[in-house]
């Protein structure tokens, strides 16, 4: 198992299943002990631990009930002695937990950064997007099906307006010189009418 702040028994103590979840009542890995694994995320951990800890955060917030659509900003509640899941949400997205990679550079990721950071990154969620803004501007340093399974995450964290699929657009140009065809022209003209019913 990928987690590094929990210790997975199962690992170690297979036959002692019934053991840690009957007798002592262990549970398996909620999104809290997810969220403790993404606060835990440093800049010498791999993309692809990165990956696998924001994938499974946002699939266990993804099947949680009460998760907001969006993180208000707000101070914690000071009458609660627990923090709620949006006030963990909140502490999270002020947390560097995501791998950008700038545009030259030979290391995996440069930097990571916090959902609430100014700076000029972009999340490339289509392949082809990524295809063509590689290497030209920041990256969010996970793959494209990894972004596809954090986008409830992406959702909650308000990282939406960084999606390239939402920022860029296209603008065809035609390239090259135009040549007339006379013999295809006649051609569909005489097909005009059946085209048009």
């Amino acid at each position: 198992m990928f987690l590094r702040q929990t210790t997975c028994l199962e690992v170690f103590y297979p036959e002692h299943h019934e053991f840690f979840r009957h007798t002592l009542g262990v549970t398996d890995a909620t999104w809290k002990t997810m969220m403790g694994e993404a606060q835990q995320i440093k800049a010498t951990d791999s993309p692809e631990h990165i990956s696998q800890v924001l994938v499974t955060l946002s699939s266990y917030l993804e099947k949680e009930d009460h998760v907001p659509v969006t993180i208000p900003l707000k101070a914690k509640n000071p009458d609660s002695e627990a923090p709620s899941l949006v006030d963990r949400l909140e502490a999270l997205s002020r947390n560097p937990i995501l791998p950008i990679k700038h545009r030259y550079s030979n290391y995996t990721f440069d930097y990571l950064s916090t959902s609430h950071e100014r700076g000029t990154w972009f999340i490339a969620d289509l392949l082809h997007l990524r295809q063509s803004f590689e290497g030209l501007i920041p990256l969010l340093a996970l793959t494209v099906e990894s972004v596809v399974k954090v986008s409830f995450l992406i959702k909650i964290l308000n990282l939406e307006h960084r999606l390239l699929s939402r920022v860029a657009h296209g603008i065809p140009r035609i390239r090259g010189s135009s040549k007339e065809c006379p013999r295809q022209t006649l051609s569909l003209r005489a097909k005009s009418r059946s085209i048009a019913r």
